[in-house]
Order: C-alpha cells, then structure tokens, then sequence
C-alpha cells in the first residue's frame, strides 16, 4: 500500500513507522490462563505529504485531548489507542516531519462506542490488493463492494473504497 503502515483518529501516517517498540504485558485471567497484551507501542516516523500540518495538528489535539481511537497497524492489526506522547522533530524536506510516538492501548470492552472503518480513502497510486491485504480482506469481496471503482490497480487520490 505505497508505504501505507499507519493510521490512527483518521490520521493516515504514511511513512511510519521506521522505528516501532511493542511493548507486551501478561495478566492472569479469573480462570487461571495467561493472557499477553499489547501495552504499549512507540517509535519514530515522517508525516509527510501536503496534508503533513493538518495531519499534525489532528495529532496534537487527539493527544492533548487523550482521545482513544483506533490504531491500525499491519503487523498488529487494529486495536483502540490513545496517543500518549507526541515529539515534533525537525522537517527533514519541504512537507515531511520528523515524529516520536507513543499509544497506550485500552481494552476494546472498556470503549464500546469505538467503530472500526467500514470506508477507507485512497491515497494517489494505491491499488485494491494492498487494501485488502492491509485491512485483511478477500479481494474478491472489496471487489463485489467497490464497483465504482474503475481500475483496482491504481486508484485515485480520495476515492472512496467500502470495507464491509
């Protein structure tokens, strides 16, 4: 998905991470199983784009309002998060900052009024394989879903793509 790693409150962060650090902690169920979960998830990227101040400033108001959203990760799927620590480093070329991140993440029984996306948007040049990759979908099934869409090769920068 043409670096597509990261999304979080409607956030599409591109090029992260380059640094992630998944930080795990076990519990021990009433009925005696161990259970190991994500607490923690940290590391460095770029937001990048034309869209990369936008982007940024939804970022400062989601962590300064502890706002938990889901995060979606390819390696770790998608799981309800709060933004906890937000670094703005130096702008290493015109639209492309630096960021260090870290989420905390919540059980998904203690926010029940979190959605997880029924419609993704596009960025210019993905193709619908990656989506369903991405988001573990059959794309025979994106397919059937999206019969606006003209070519699942490349698709356009917006277009809407349904997910269920």
């Amino acid at each position: 998905m043409s670096d597509a790693l990261m999304r979080f409150g409607g956030v599409f962060l591109s090029h992260n991470p380059s640094e992630l650090k998944v930080v795990r902690k076990k519990s021990v169920g009433s009925d005696g199983t161990v259970r190991e979960d994500i607490s923690t998830v940290s590391g460095k990227g770029e937001v990048v784009g034309e869209n990369a101040v936008y982007d940024l400033n939804t970022l400062q108001i989601l962590e300064r309002e502890n706002k938990v959203c889901v995060l979606s990760l390819p390696t770790l799927g998608a799981h309800p998060a709060a933004l906890t620590k937000l670094v703005l480093g130096a702008r290493s070329r015109a639209l492309r900052i630096e960021v260090e991140f870290e989420f905390s993440f919540t059980a998904v029984e203690e926010h029940p009024d979190i959605t997880y996306e029924d419609v993704y948007h596009a960025y210019e040049g993905e193709n619908l394989w990656d989506t369903a990759d991405y988001y573990g979908a059959d794309i025979n099934e994106l397919v059937r879903l999206n019969p606006h869409i003209s070519d699942i090769r490349s698709m356009k920068y917006g277009e809407e793509i349904r997910l269920r």
